[in-house]
This record gives structure tokens, sequence and C-alpha cells, in this order.
């Protein structure tokens, strides 16, 4: 009897082990999901030690629905010459990118779409994006680092955008905010650094023929500035090295990057060219915030965004600005506008992140 009962026993502890497992599996396989950050943006992870082809697969699948409205509205933007290219272009792709070809047909797989529109879908960026970066230090010499996000189709945006935790050895590497079924990082964050990203698309270089010339660098192996800014957060620990590699690596279309570090004059506005550095602003002792949106304010040229971010910060003065205020004035009207999306807030010293979503029914302006 008593060996009866300890067999008893320890079938009955085999089966809570087993359970146990089993219920970790289960955890493991749907901890890529993390909840609600405190803004209401849905957080999961994307882990880096996966085959490229597996790391965005879930993530693919939870936004699928409303990428398809998406990838159909896009579409329109583009004249049936800029498709064929984009079908020519995914011909070589896998040659010149094979690690984010491999994401790219993993999402494809996940949402059984086709991978020349997923590819397609990856580079709309470079043709609609409008945003305002602002970098700024107080009377203790911190940073805070804010952005908007600015789409046509924001609400349907909306949907898609998620917050990102880049896992590498089972820790956190990066955040950053990212849309479903994409692999580009439009702004995130290092232990140390934040980037962000707008599209450059000043009134002196404007022409019709610039979307022509993205596509075909896209065959000489560049990258599309929002791979460069994942480059740099995936490769880089400091600040020197991140805006070092967005002032140096090769891109397919001109940018203007935004770069915050630690240190009190760690702050960067690098206005790229397509193989070069064309201006670079810096925090400095004179200089206690930078401000950029879509054109060239180096050139003297300073659009209505432009203006209201300035008076408003120089209104406050540098002794008396706070964070909150510049997230204030990123939350108003012209720099939240009927196309914002998302606002981003960040402190590097602190380890702050906070992305959420912003809306405004006013008219979007330049």
């Amino acid at each position: 009897m008593r060996v009866l009962l300890k067999l008893k026993q320890t079938s009955f502890l085999s089966l809570i082990l087993i359970c146990l497992g089993l219920f970790q599996s289960l955890q493991t396989v749907k901890g890529d999901y993390l909840g609600l950050n405190p803004q209401g943006m849905p957080i999961y992870t994307v882990d880096l030690d996966l085959p490229p082809r597996e790391r965005f697969k879930e993530t693919a699948i939870v936004f699928k629905e409303h990428y398809f409205v998406i990838e159909r509205l896009y579409m329109g933007y583009l004249t049936p010459v800029m498709r064929a290219v984009i079908h020519m272009f995914a011909d070589v792709f896998w040659i010149v990118h094979p690690t984010y070809w491999e994401e790219i047909k993993g999402m494809a797989e996940a949402i059984e779409g086709k991978e020349t529109l997923v590819l397609l879908i990856q580079y709309v960026y470079e043709l609609s994006a409008f945003c305002t970066s602002t970098i700024a230090y107080d009377s203790t010499g911190l940073i805070h680092h804010g952005r908007n996000l600015d789409y046509p189709f924001p609400q349907l945006m909306r949907n898609l955008a998620y917050e990102a935790h880049f896992i590498k050895d089972k820790r956190i590497l990066y955040k950053a905010v990212m849309f479903g079924v994409t692999n580009g990082v439009s702004v995130g964050q290092r232990n140390g650094f934040t980037i962000s990203i707008n599209q450059r698309s000043p009134t002196k270089m404007k022409s019709k023929t610039n979307q022509f010339v993205n596509m075909a660098n896209m065959f000489m192996s560049n990258n599309k500035p929002t791979l460069v800014i994942r480059e740099a957060l995936e490769n880089c620990t400091n600040y020197e090295c991140a805006l070092n590699v967005l002032a140096t690596t090769p891109q397919i279309a001109p940018s203007y990057y935004a770069i915050s570090g630690n240190e009190t004059y760690q702050g960067a506005i690098i206005t790229r060219d397509r193989f070069s550095v064309a201006h670079i602003d810096t925090l400095s002792k004179e200089r206690w915030y930078i401000n950029q949106n879509n054109d060239d304010h180096w050139t003297g040229i300073c659009t209505q965004r432009c203006l209201y971010v300035n008076e408003r910060l120089q209104s406050i003065g540098r002794h008396a600005f706070k964070g909150s205020d510049l997230v204030e004035i990123l939350s108003e009207w012209p720099a939240n506008n009927k196309e914002t999306i998302h606002h981003l807030y960040s402190v590097n010293s602190h380890g702050t992140f906070d992305p959420y979503y912003l809306e405004n029914d006013k008219e979007a302006i330049m």
C-alpha cells in the first residue's frame, strides 16, 4: 500500500510538473504581448535572437486586418511605373538586404500577403511622413527629447502603432514605436540615446523626380533611413557611435535625424543628403534647444510649425523650462494636427520612453 501510495504521489507530482511546463510554454508563446503602456499603447517584444523570418510574425498577425486597409490606400500613391520598379527591386532586395528580406518574407507569410507589397509598404515613410522633433535641456542640464509623427490616414495608422521592446540575450536592447507589418524604426531609445527621424522635403529641393531617385538608390544596396536608425540602435552603445552611424551611412533618401544623449550638450539635428551630411545643428552653452520639422531651417526657412515651437520655447526660457512644457507644446496645434498619430517623450538619463497617441481635428500645415 505504501509503495502504491508513493507511486500515486509521484504520478500526481509529475502531472503537476507537466502542467506547469505546458503553462510556461504557453506563457512563452503568448509573452510577446506585454499589455498596454501607461498611455494606452500596446507593447510587444521583438526577439532579435529568433531567426529573422520569425521576429515580426506575431505582430504581423495581430495587425493583419488594419495593415490590409492601409496597403490598399497607399497603393493609390504609386504610378504604374513605380509599382513596376518595386517588383523589380524585390528580385534583388534579398541579395542586398538578406536579413531584412527574411523579416519581410516572415511577415508576408504570417498575413498571407504578397511579399512585394509588404516590401513596398516598408518604403512608404519616404513618400509621405511629416514630423516635429525637439531636443532641449533644462536649468539642471537634463536633456528632454520630444517627437510628433504625422501621416496621412492618421486614425488608420494609429490602429497599427505599438511600442516595441527589442530583445537580445533575453534583455531589452532598445525600445521603439513601430507600425504593424513593418521592420523600420522611426523613433527609438537605447540606454544613453534617443533617435527620431523627420522626412526631409525642403522648399529649395522639391522635385517630381525625387521619388524616382529614391527608388534608384534602392538598387545600390543603400538602406532606407528607418533602417539606418535601427542599425544605430542595434550596434551602438553610446551617443557618439550613434551620431556617427547616422551621419555617415549611405541611404536612399534625404532625411533629418534628431539624436539626444545623456549629457547636457548631447543633442543634434543632422540634415542628411543621400551620401553625406548637409548640415548639423547641436546643443551648446548658447543654444539650449534645437527644433526640426520638414524644411531646411538652417537656410533661413522657418515654417509655421517651426515658428510655433520656437516662440513657445523662447517665451518660457531655459531657466524656467521643464519637460512637461515640451509635452504641452507638442500636444497643441499646429504641432499636433489632424494628421498627427503619436507623440514620444524621452529622457535618456532617467530611462523615460513614453509614447502615446495624439489626436486633433485642426488642419495639418508645414
